[in-house]
């Protein structure tokens, strides 16, 4: 996939993105680098039915082709989810999305489905930051990660205390 074989270039929201992938002290820290939020943001924006594009002014933020290809098939695993996953305009058979994830890997159409769940999920992470603003920085990662999972917890709806 030549996709996963260069830089990436995220384009806007760059202070956002820079200081939710922050190693250093920052307080609304989520990812460690850039190539977690590339493994984890096209993720929520298929689970959150959310797409965008990205913004055409701005700095770009940089994951750097050394850091995805110690990820890469991780990344291509992710790639296949959302290719697999996604909602078409148009009917499509199982065939035909296994051929679309599977094979057609260097056709541009399919990266750019990627690409929008990628800036989704950017986006919708940096909605519930600015919705979250009055509570404390420390606290709001927290809250932001505690009501995505809580959304999601089937687990609660399947056991009981008397079946474990």
């Amino acid at each position: 996939m030549d996709y996963f074989n260069k830089d990436i270039h995220l384009k806007g929201n760059h202070e956002f993105i820079q200081q939710i992938t922050s190693d250093k002290n920052s307080d609304i820290s989520l990812f460690k680098a850039g190539i977690e939020l590339l493994k984890i943001c096209p993720i929520i924006g298929l689970v959150k039915g959310i797409t965008s594009t990205p913004e055409k002014d701005g700095e770009k933020f940089t994951i750097f082709h050394a850091a995805i290809e110690n990820h890469k098939q991780d990344l291509e695993h992710i790639y296949r989810l959302i290719i697999l996953l996604h909602k078409y305009d148009y009917d499509i058979s199982n065939e035909e999305r296994i051929k679309n994830a599977f094979t057609n890997y260097n056709d541009k159409r399919f990266f750019e489905i990627f690409d929008s769940y990628l800036y989704g999920g950017i986006k919708w992470l940096k909605e519930q930051f600015d919705a979250n603003i009055s509570i404390s920085p420390a606290n709001r990662v927290n809250t932001i990660v505690r009501n995505f999972v809580s959304e999601y917890d089937i687990a609660k709806d399947c056991y009981k205390t008397t079946d474990l």
